[in-house]
């Protein structure tokens, strides 16, 4: 799930930049829109049988017609509803506002900030530009690609910097790691590197196993690579 910010100060034009943005990624898969509301407090309509439910102190209260869903939740930290959107088949991710995380951004004005990635763009330039946001992937994510049948899966965190696989300096984390498990490949396993993204997830390697005989086989297979990646980074 590609992670797209777009801030900049309040009447900049940020929310007319994103629905044409939201517009152009809906032609490339699936869209979240995600807006920090900052000091305009979102009012639940009163009396409504959904936010009845919601002050029950419930976590999430849902409401559903023949056209949408109307989900309410207590849940407001970010990092948290980005991997919830990324777990949910989300292609592409767009926050509007949430400054003070330091995602690569697209800045609507003159605000100043450290993580611009581009300033007072045209549609053009940031669709061209979409392989340098984050890319965001989850397990679930991950699992629910290989389609039907009994699935397995775990996330592996390296706990040093990697130096070498046999003799062969990589640098590339990616690169390693597609080295390092290519013997289990046509075995039923999946993965996929992801790069660490400041405040949502640290670097880490997820690993999948599809169609496996038994949860047996499944652990053995999930244990045979976490072993593989421990030798070789």
């Amino acid at each position: 799930m590609r992670i797209i910010q777009v801030i900049g100060r309040s009447n900049s034009g940020k929310t007319t930049f994103n629905r044409t943005l939201c517009t152009a990624l809906h032609e490339r898969g699936a869209v979240a829109a995600l807006k920090h509301l900052g000091h305009h407090t979102f009012r639940l309509e009163e009396g409504k049988d959904s936010t009845v439910l919601f002050e029950t102190g419930v976590k999430m209260a849902v409401g559903v017609d023949d056209e949408k869903s109307v989900m309410i939740t207590r849940e407001t930290a970010l990092p948290v509803l980005i991997r919830q959107l990324a777990d949910q088949g989300i292609d592409y991710l767009v926050i509007e506002g949430f400054k003070t995380f330091s995602f690569p951004a697209v800045v609507i004005g003159e605000l100043e900030s450290d993580h611009c990635l581009l300033r007072n763009p045209t549609l053009e330039e940031v669709i061209a530009a979409l392989p340098a946001f984050p890319d965001l992937y989850t397990i679930g994510r991950l699992i629910g690609e290989g389609g039907t049948g009994p699935a397995s899966g775990l996330v592996w965190i390296p706990s040093s910097e990697p130096d070498a696989i046999g003799t062969a300096l990589i640098r590339d984390r990616k690169e390693l790691v597609q080295r390092a498990l290519e013997p289990l490949m046509g075995k039923g396993i999946s993965f996929r590197y992801q790069q660490p993204i400041g405040g949502v997830v640290p670097e880490q390697v997820l690993i999948a196993i599809i169609g496996a005989a038994d949860s047996a086989s499944a652990c053995r297979l999930l244990l045979q690579a976490t072993e593989i990646l421990d030798r070789a980074w």
